[in-house]
């Protein structure tokens, strides 16, 4: 293997380590079930680095936005030869396995209780997440779970900053009137 393959192979080994739980949580909150955005991750990775070793792309300047824009297509190419609807199903097998593993006791019973509040405040961010477009879908994932910038944003999704900007503040917008509208649903009628 030449010197030069050789430091590209290890350059690219250092950003799986970095983007992989990224990339794989970007891809989790877009499709149905856990295998999926695990065979999708694994799809965006070996693009990127046939892509990359083949010298067919020259190495990114911007790395992250480079890998979440392969992941982003390869959404987009899974969605497009599926022909598939969106299906919500709601998986905690993560959660599921703390409580079967958890010791009873008062600290334990708090955790427990505090795991639940979250994990179904999760579900109504992802249930509402799931009734929303695409783009706005993306929008909310890539900034407030993937904690990215306007500008990795725009880069992955092919759009200007100030379309990114006007697309998140709706987005948001959209997000708090589904889960209020969730939260009024879910409130006792007297």
């Amino acid at each position: 293997m030449r010197k030069s393959n050789k430091n590209l192979k290890n350059k690219f080994i250092k950003l799986y380590d970095q983007y992989h739980a990224g990339i794989y949580r970007f891809l989790r909150m877009r499709v149905k079930n856990e295998e999926t955005a695990q065979d999708l991750t694994s799809e965006s990775f070996t693009k990127a680095w046939d892509a990359l070793s083949s010298g067919s792309a020259p190495y990114p300047q911007n790395a992250r936005a480079y890998l979440y824009k392969v992941a982003y297509n390869s959404l987009i190419d899974y969605y497009r030869s599926a022909i598939k609807n969106k299906e919500v199903q709601i998986e905690n097998q993560d959660f599921l396995v703390h409580l079967a593993s958890a010791q009873t006791g008062p600290s334990t019973k708090e955790q427990v209780e505090k795991n639940i509040d979250i994990s179904q405040d999760m579900d109504k961010i992802y249930l509402a997440l799931q009734d929303m477009s695409d783009l706005s879908t993306d929008v909310i994932t890539l900034k407030y779970i993937e904690d990215m910038s306007n500008s990795e944003i725009a880069g992955i999704l092919d759009k200007s900053e100030g379309s990114v900007r006007t697309a998140l503040s709706r987005a948001v917008q959209e997000l708090k009137v589904k889960l209020s509208d969730a939260d009024n649903a879910d409130a006792p009628s007297n």
